[in-house]
């Protein structure tokens, strides 16, 4: 697969002094599909952040291999003694808020594109979803993330 290399300009906070500093960072945009849809200009930015914060969400919660977590669901099942740190319980409540907020099969598209990365295309074959409103469902799930996670809509 060829390689899309874009330089992207990140804001981080240097420890040392507590300042902001501005970096030049090198993004393969076909590593992940939410990037590659950006790129692209399928997607907005507020959008693309929310399906960020969703994936960072997905795989706090799955660290650790830990059964009693259901992530198809968002919520620990079962076991009284689940020894988790607050990350993850924080990570796992995310992905509850958010599956309340989106819906069953929102939140199905969600958890595929964002969390796992599936295509498109795999996504729809696997939620029998027509191609032609494929897309248009995924930008209605990350715009509603996008107001679940505080990132709103920006005036188009």
């Amino acid at each position: 697969m060829k390689k899309i290399i874009i330089t992207k300009e990140i804001k981080e906070i240097n420890p040392i002094n507590n300042k902001i500093v501005k970096s030049q960072v090198y993004v393969n945009v076909k590593e992940c599909g939410l990037d590659f849809m950006l790129y692209r200009g399928l997607i907005k930015e507020n959008q693309h952040k929310a399906g960020i914060l969703f994936r960072m969400y997905f795989e706090k919660a799955s660290i650790g291999g830990n059964k009693a977590i259901d992530l198809q669901k968002g919520r620990i099942s079962g076991s009284k003694n689940v020894s988790i740190s607050d990350s993850v319980v924080n990570a796992i409540s995310g992905l509850h808020r958010a599956r309340d907020t989106l819906g069953e099969q929102g939140y199905k598209i969600a958890t595929y594109i964002c969390g796992q990365d599936y295509s498109l295309a795999e996504t729809r074959e696997i939620l029998n979803i027509k191609p032609r409103y494929m897309g248009e469902r995924l930008r209605e799930v990350l715009s509603d993330l996008a107001d679940l996670y505080g990132y709103g809509n920006p005036k188009t």
